[in-house]
């Protein structure tokens, strides 16, 4: 899924859900944030959780012979 199929169906979800309307440029705004804001925790080493989603958390990787742990990011489903 690409982010402008995401934007168009978390518009029409919330329409369904709220009469008011969110204006168009709200929802890529609100996913850029979302991102940055998780970016940003990772980045502190904090481990960021979304309830019924999973959690997101800086793992290191230290391959035999190297000095320096390479930091990825680890996605973790919930169990629901």
């Amino acid at each position: 899924m690409k982010k402008a199929e995401m934007i168009r169906l978390i518009r029409e979800r919330i329409a369904e859900k709220y009469p008011q309307p969110l204006v168009k440029k709200a929802v890529p705004e609100v996913i850029n944030e979302f991102f940055s804001i998780l970016k940003e925790e990772l980045k502190k080493g904090e481990e960021v959780s979304i309830p019924n989603f999973g959690i997101f958390k800086i793992r290191e990787i230290k391959k035999e012979g190297e000095e320096v742990a390479k930091k990825v990011i680890r996605f973790i489903p919930s169990k629901k």
